[in-house]
């Protein structure tokens, strides 16, 4: 019953959404059907959000929003919290089939603490790396094109980076680069 009247609402907020009618309903439908193809119904107390000018809204609020936010996009859901349409608090992201992503904490905008991610199948540990002020400072990342160990905030490790034809591996010392070096086939 719940569901039902909060897609009813979804469905009617989007039609006063300006626009044109058929960009109104399909926009609506869009994200009602990212959240059915993920099986996501709102919690008590979440709200559905939207970034304008780098600030999350109500859908068609005019203020910033501030409390317990959900935005639906592309197979992933997020469900986060706000303070004056911006992110301080808990962070957590969501795939298609539920497995929780990335899991972090805000301050203010900028990432604090601990920060967590997982392969899309939740079977593996990308990274786990503690940030203060929106700096990486101690932890270590881990992808098929790239390895990084972060202390005392720098940045030790190697990647792999593609600049028009060539590919290198660039290794870091100390948040410096070290070397790079041009991989030949």
């Amino acid at each position: 019953m719940l569901k039902i009247l909060i897609l009813k609402l979804f469905i009617l907020s989007t039609l006063l959404y300006s626009g044109s009618l058929s960009e109104r309903i399909t926009n609506g439908l869009q994200n009602i059907s990212e959240l059915k193809s993920i099986g996501y119904s709102l919690d008590s107390g979440e709200v559905f959000v939207v970034k304008r000018d780098g600030k999350y809204y109500k859908k068609f609020d005019t203020k910033p929003f501030s409390g317990r936010a959900v935005y639906a996009k592309k197979n992933i859901l997020v469900r986060f919290s706000l303070s004056d349409g911006i992110k301080d608090g808990y962070f957590l992201v969501f795939s298609n089939t539920g497995n929780l992503l990335k899991e972090a904490n805000y301050k203010a905008g900028k990432l604090d603490g601990k920060v967590i991610e997982w392969s899309r199948d939740a079977e593996v540990r990308l990274s786990e790396i503690t940030y203060k002020n929106n700096m990486p400072c101690e932890g270590w990342i881990k992808r098929a094109n790239k390895e990084f160990r972060y202390k005392d905030c720098k940045k030790s490790g190697y990647e792999f980076r593609r600049e028009s034809s060539k590919v290198y591996k660039i290794i870091y010392e100390n948040n410096e680069i070290k070397e790079k070096i041009e991989i030949k086939n």
